[in-house]
């Protein structure tokens, strides 16, 4: 016969016990580094999310202005816009807009003049309203309107002008912005760009805004004992000016995602390279066109960035003006956050995080990046992950390799 013990209650108290104190703190130890390990693993997921979103997005804004430069039969653009701020935060760009070319200026006439004597051949050549070069007294009576031009941001960075306006005329490369005397002597207060955009937006309407010529003059030159025009001062000259592109009107600007932005100083072969400024001068960014920097202006970085960063793309699809002759551009991307350490690692003269793998100073590791390529003849664009092997960082864009997906 089947006999049935009934527990006792002892028993069944012993069976019914919870877990101890010990147990449970074990228990929510495990539970509090599963989750901080979860979180990082997101974070870190999140941050490549965000640089490929970013890529996708660059890439398509780019298409997107080839697409329309065929259908409008003009060449259009993207302008990559840097974040405002100190002089780290313009070295990062944060968003983009499509732009179109501007008329060009032809009103009034020029003249040009050499910096210093002949003992300073090297010295650029400016040009000037035909007015007077060495007189900054106001009114200049010649007609150029470059002031309204400059207030309007159509007189930034490297532009071109023809001298003279003829069929025989000679196109040069200058810059708005004369920091020296007619001597070659730093001004005081320096005669800079940042100096006429003050007058500008004060409401002058004479101020003497000159052109740097970046290349020798190919007219006849006099040999001068004290600053002169070349030619003579009485001969006035037409010009052909290319001003910068404008922003096609009605168009928002594209925001990169949050903490994600296109890092100038690192679109390079070489950006972890030797410290000092020379240096960095010529390894930061040289997979950028070069008329993207003005050289000389930095005491960290030995240039900075001019303001139009601008792509234009012609009607048959390749790139054209002066980025066009960079063959092959690489646009790097990384967070945020990566931007600012390299930035004050620079400033302090510090080795940077490697691309890959932990510092081992301060454990510093990078997070995720990745960069767009633009093939300026055929005007292709696409997009990749850096290269493990850091000695051809860009290998995958240069053999044209799409990985990273």
């Amino acid at each position: 016969m089947l006999s049935i013990t009934m527990p006792n209650r002892q028993q069944l108290r012993q069976q019914s016990a919870g877990f101890t104190l010990v147990e449970l703190l074990v228990v929510i130890s495990i539970m509090l580094i599963l989750a901080v390990m979860t979180l990082g693993a997101i974070s870190v997921l999140t941050d490549g999310d965000d640089v490929r979103a970013a890529s996708r997005q660059i890439q398509s804004a780019l298409e997107g202005a080839r697409g329309r430069a065929a259908y409008a039969k003009e060449s259009r653009g993207i302008r990559f816009v840097t974040r405002t701020g100190t002089n780290d935060d313009r070295r990062v760009v944060s968003s983009m807009i499509y732009v179109r070319p501007s008329p060009p200026a032809i009103e009034g006439e020029v003249r040009l003049q050499r910096r210093g004597t002949e003992t300073h051949p090297t010295l650029p050549t400016i040009v000037c309203d035909a007015g007077s070069c060495t007189d900054r007294t106001p009114p200049y009576v010649y007609g150029t309107r470059w002031i309204q031009y400059y207030r309007l941001g159509l007189m930034r960075g490297v532009m071109r002008i023809k001298l003279p306006n003829t069929p025989t005329g000679t196109w040069y490369s200058v810059v708005a912005e004369d920091p020296y005397d007619d001597d070659g002597n730093p001004l005081t207060p320096a005669f800079t760009d940042a100096t006429v955009k003050s007058i500008a937006e004060s409401g002058g309407n004479s101020v003497p805004l000159r052109l740097r010529l970046l290349e020798p003059y190919q007219g006849p030159l006099v040999a001068p004992s004290s600053p002169v025009s070349e030619p003579d001062a009485t001969d006035r000259m037409t010009y052909r000016l290319e001003l910068a592109p404008s922003e096609v009107p009605n168009e928002v600007p594209m925001l990169l995602p949050k903490n994600v932005v296109l890092h100038l100083d690192r679109c390079s072969d070489t950006p972890d390279g030797p410290a000092t400024a020379l240096d960095r001068s010529k390894n930061l960014a040289n997979r950028l066109p070069s008329v993207w920097k003005l050289f000389n202006t930095n005491p960290t970085y030995g240039f900075d960035y001019v303001s139009n960063l601008d792509i234009m793309f012609s009607p048959r699809g390749p790139v054209v003006g002066d980025s066009a002759s960079a063959g092959i551009i690489h646009l790097y991307l990384s967070t945020l956050k990566d931007a600012d350490q390299d930035h004050a690692d620079w400033l302090a003269n510090a080795a940077t995080a490697p691309e890959y793998g932990i510092r081992p100073s301060d454990n510093y590791e990078r997070g995720q990046s990745g960069y767009v390529t633009v093939y300026t003849r055929t005007g292709s664009i696409s997009s990749h992950r850096v290269n493990d092997d850091l000695s051809d960082r860009f290998k995958f864009g240069e053999i044209g390799e799409v990985t990273g997906k």
